[in-house]
């Protein structure tokens, strides 16, 4: 079952039990494909992805699940490929923004931890979180049944939410969801517009690591990349594949650690830019020419650069969005 979980549409890497995507919205196809029942479910993003959804549209998601339909509801619910079906937007069921709402009301998640990627939370961020998710999930107030400093719960529907910073994250009984979105390493606060522009407030390895402590023996592992909508710049796109490894192998790639490396310099001291180290593994050369590509542009040899980001994209059509990104390059 899960090597057959690896065939659905939208998974575009599958190892055991971990499994990568363009968009997060597959994840519902995946829990629901491996019969998933009253699970608890790790959720790393700067966004919450659990957002109120019509109950027209749980009806037929309902059908469609119950039908085992999943490429109708991938169909239906991925915004990246919607052009490619035709999709009318009013007659979509889901998105990347809201998946998690009706695996809530349908008894797939019975616990919610959304890891948010603050360091501090304090009093205040939680009250805006609170009236988000108030909005978010259309329901009158919420209030709180635990809280501490960087932590607080509530119940809604059979489900107990509970929204903490990844230090406060208890220990995690076997047979959890793991899922991490990979724009959690872009920001540094929950619900935050603005990418970061200096050091990644969270090492890409220190939380892999930390998560195998935290939640031991998870039920499935799902990877996000987040390029759709903007929410991850394509720059960051390498630190996917980089969890993928380390979650299907153990090992944390050297490949991943270099480009960080550059990437890292190249936000914050933007002068001082160093070449990326080739990569070893086949997986991140995409990646290595696409920051070859930003490292020329800001070195004004816009012309060179045109010529690696064609490489990156014919490697992986998911760089053809360099295109839209060079501002920041622009902008450095």
């Amino acid at each position: 079952e899960l090597q057959a979980a690896a065939g659905l549409p939208g998974i575009t890497r599958a190892t055991n039990n971990v499994y990568l995507m363009e968009n997060h919205s597959t994840a519902y196809n995946l829990w629901h494909f491996l019969n998933i029942k009253g699970a608890t479910l790790i959720h790393l993003d700067t966004h919450d992805d659990c957002r109120y959804v019509p109950p027209e549209k749980l009806d037929i998601l309902n059908k469609l699940t119950k039908e085992r339909n999943y490429l109708e509801i991938f169909r239906r619910s991925d915004i990246e490929s919607s052009f490619c079906y035709e999709v009318k937007p009013d007659t979509f069921l889901f998105d990347l923004g809201n998946f998690i709402y009706p695996c809530i009301l349908d008894g797939t998640v019975s616990e919610f931890y959304w890891v948010i990627p603050d360091k501090i939370f304090d009093r205040d961020s939680q009250t805006h979180l609170r009236f988000h998710l108030q909005e978010a999930f259309k329901i009158p107030s919420i209030v709180p049944a635990a809280e501490t400093n960087n932590s607080f719960s509530f119940s809604f529907s059979n489900c107990l939410v509970t929204i903490t910073t990844l230090d406060a994250l208890p220990k995690i009984s076997r047979g959890a969801l793991l899922d991490i979105d990979t724009d959690f390493f872009s920001f540094s606060n929950a619900l935050s517009e603005s990418h970061i522009r200096d050091t990644m407030p969270w090492d890409p390895h220190h939380v892999c690591s930390l998560l195998t402590e935290r939640v031991p023996a998870p039920s499935a592992i799902s990877i996000s990349t987040s390029i759709s909508g903007g929410f991850l710049p394509v720059a960051f796109r390498f630190i996917s594949d980089g969890c993928f490894e380390f979650f299907s192998s153990g090992i944390y790639p050297e490949d991943a650690r270099n480009l960080q490396q550059t990437i890292t310099t190249m936000i914050s001291h933007p002068t001082a830019i160093p070449a990326p180290v080739e990569p070893r593994m086949q997986t991140f050369r995409p990646a290595y020419e696409h920051l070859a590509a930003l490292s020329l542009i800001i070195k004004g040899q816009e012309d060179k650069a045109i010529d690696c980001i064609e490489k990156a994209s014919l490697m992986q059509p998911a760089y053809s969005k360099a295109m839209l990104d060079m501002a920041d390059a622009f902008i450095s």
